[in-house]
Order: C-alpha cells, then structure tokens, then sequence
C-alpha cells in the first residue's frame, strides 16, 4: 500500500469561476497590476508576429503546467497531483508523496499563473524574447530550423559556446550533447503525464523550445561547476526558462506581492549523474520522457529531519551535513525511478538534498536519450536567500578527483544556509 503524508487539500471538484481553483480570489486576478522587472523593447510588424507566436506558445505551456499540478491523479488529493517529496525514510517505509497543491507557495504561484493568463495585455508588457541577452543559447539546428522564432532570434548555439571551450572532455560532452538534443527531446519515448491537458513538449510547441535560451548551467569555470565533477554531467545538463526573474517572462509583482514563479524546462543527458544538492527554493519536476528501463532514471531526495544525514555543526545561520552513500545501509532504497507514468512529480522542499542518477540504464543509444522535465521553482523571489541558488555538496576528501562525486556512494560535505525555511 501507498505511503502518504497529506495535508488536506484546499481544492475542490465544485467551486471554479473562469476555471480557476477555488483557492484563487477571482476579484484578486481581476484588473491585475503588473510591475515589470523589465522594459520591453519596440517590434517592427514583422518581428512583432513573431514575438506573439512566442508568446503564445510561453502561455500554453504555463496554463498546461498550472492545470497538470491542480488535476487529481490520486484518490487522496482533491484536485491536486500527487508528489514526492522524499524518497525514502530512516525506518525504509518507502517514499513520502502528498498533495502538491497543500503547499501555500504553490498555491501562489498557480495563483499569480492565473493571474497572467487572465490578464494576458498588460502581462505582455513583461514578455520578452531576450533577442541579444547574453549567456542565452540555441539548443539545436534541428529545432531552429523547424522555429521562425529562433531563426529570427540567432541566438548563438551551444556548439558555438562548446567549442570554445578550452577542456577538450567538456567540449566534447556539451557537443554531443548539442548534437543530440532534438532527438532527446522529440520522438515516440516524449510523453506528457496523464495530469496534463496537452502536450507542452518540444513536438507541439516548437518555437518555445527552440527560442526560449537555454543555459548550460555547469560548464563555466566556477567554483560550482566544477564541484560538479564529471565533463558528461557539466557538458550534459541545460535549463530554458520562460518564466522568472531570469526568463522571457519577467514580473516583479501583481497586486503588489512579489512573484517567485520560476517555470521551464531541464534536459539531462543520459551516461551521466547530477550530484548530491540543494537550494533553499523549493523545487518541482515533471517527468516527461519515458526511459526504455524502469531503473534508467533514478531521483534522491532526502529532507532536512530525515536522520541519513550527520550533523555536523548546527548554528542560526548554517547548517553542515555529511553523507556517506559508501557505508549508508540500504542506501539503494532511497533511490527511486521516475518515469511520465510512475513517481512522475517532485516536490522538493527547502534545503532537501537530492540528486538524479542516469548512469544505470539499458538505453540502445543513450547519447540519443536524456532525462527532459517541467521544472520550476515556487519562491525565486527571495533576495536575502540567493533566490534560491543551487549548492552542489563537496567531496570530504577534498585530494579525491572531482569525479568521485558523480557517484551514489559519494562521501559528501553540503553546508546549507539555515536562514530561512
């Protein structure tokens, strides 16, 4: 049987006005007011149609997302998905899943998506399609040929930024990853979540995944990144954003409260293991491609009361953990598969450590293969806390090649900033 932690649901089946949640004030999203977080610039005809058709695209795909997180696909939840929110527990009970919509911060960002959708012209006023932003790449010819958008754009390509790239093992993962990106995000095996009203993937809304700007997050020479170990992770991950402080989509506030609403897209290559980290923003991911094996992909959470961690040292500020997946009894039960149709969403709360693991699979061509989600995050608004900003976990022996951290059984120091909660 199911293990769940629910809180009641504050959805219901009966209380909708133009399709909103009964959480959802519909006078609050009424004649909103927008504050841009920046100025849109002035179109000629020609690029104007083209900036509406990204436009549209950018709304279809937040109105699928708010939908897909606020349909039931539990008896337990009352118009809201189910979630993960940790994948195992000291006793080995199994994962801990809820109702995501019991979350007050996802309840505001369903809210203030709504609020968008409702009030689509002056929310336009903050849509913009970043056309010379910097650090904002093209993700394929393959999709920038199939995209009058991104032909328009001309966004450099991540195989422009790879190849100038001086670590010829990194080079080489972020252009194969270039390479193989239309296929991993296209095709048979790409399935949305039977939660989802339609598809919002890269086959149905062509221009957004090819125009959004996708940044390759772990390939610079940062501190970060390179704590983040192995070339086939760093040169194998990227995120789009469409709507944030940092996407196409840029809203200060409506009605005043500030907008931490973060919503896009991640692709992960396969062969390759996202590390053991964490963010104080809580987290969510959708499953949306479908690996040949159950086991292909695998997702670690872990939540700051569960005691796999030691603590180290504990004050107001910080907090220090250290993991040893090496001598962790059981550590393989906290491992859970994902796929669009089992444990397709997380929730990841504040300061949980989690990783993803793509190493152990059966893929024919996994260079052609990828884990691809819907991602966001519920509260980027958060100045004093970073916005949110991911942390990879180091490795303890700090002499051990960074490699060793793109493993499950990873001796890992991760220091946390305990300020907020």
């Amino acid at each position: 049987m199911k293990k769940f932690i629910l809180l009641s649901s504050l959805c219901s089946t009966s209380a909708f006005s133009i399709d909103l949640p009964n959480f959802i004030d519909k006078n609050e999203i009424n004649n909103a007011e927008f504050k841009c977080l920046t100025t849109q610039p002035n179109y000629t005809p020609e690029e104007m149609k083209l900036v509406n058709l990204l436009w549209d695209e950018s709304i279809k795909y937040l109105e699928g997302y708010v939908k897909s997180i606020t349909t039931s696909t539990d008896s337990q939840c009352l118009n809201s998905a189910i979630s993960v929110i940790e994948t195992n527990t000291p006793q080995l009970t199994g994962p801990t899943r809820q109702c995501i919509m019991d979350n007050v911060d996802m309840q505001r960002l369903v809210k203030h998506v709504y609020t968008v959708i409702n009030n689509k012209d002056k929310a336009f006023k903050c849509f913009t399609p970043q056309k010379n932003a910097k650090e904002l790449y093209s993700p394929s010819e393959q999709l920038k040929q199939a995209s009058p958008v991104a032909q328009w754009l001309n966004r450099p390509s991540l195989k422009d930024y790879y190849s100038s790239i001086s670590n010829d093992s990194l080079k080489m993962a972020g252009i194969r990853f270039y390479n193989n990106f239309y296929k991993m995000v296209t095709g048979k095996a790409i399935k949305m979540p039977t939660s989802f009203p339609y598809d919002i993937s890269a086959t149905n809304l062509p221009n957004l995944w090819a125009s959004v700007g996708w940044v390759p997050l772990y390939s610079n020479n940062k501190e970060h990144s390179i704590n983040a170990g192995e070339e086939a992770f760093r040169g194998g991950y990227a995120y789009g954003e469409i709507m944030g402080h940092w996407g196409l989509l840029q809203i200060d506030t409506i009605n005043g409260e500030p907008v931490g609403a973060e919503i896009g897209m991640t692709v992960q290559a396969m062969d390759s293991f996202y590390p053991y980290h964490f963010h104080n923003n809580p987290e969510i991911y959708y499953t949306i491609r479908e690996p040949r094996c159950l086991n292909s992909i695998q997702q670690f959470i872990v939540g700051k009361n569960n005691k796999l961690f030691n603590v180290i040292n504990e004050n107001s500020n910080s907090r220090t953990l250290e993991f040893n997946g090496a001598t962790t009894m059981n550590v393989s039960h906290y491992w859970l598969s994902t796929t669009p149709t089992k444990d397709e969403l997380l929730y990841i709360p504040r300061n949980s450590i989690h990783a993803f693991n793509l190493k152990e699979n059966c893929e024919i061509n996994p260079q052609e293969s990828a884990h691809v989600t819907v991602w966001a995050r519920s509260m980027s608004h958060e100045k004093n806390n970073d916005y949110g900003s991911t942390l990879v976990c180091q490795l303890k022996n700090t002499t051990q090649s960074k490699n060793k951290i793109n493993d499950k059984d990873a001796n890992v120091i991760c220091k946390q900033n305990q300020q907020i909660y």
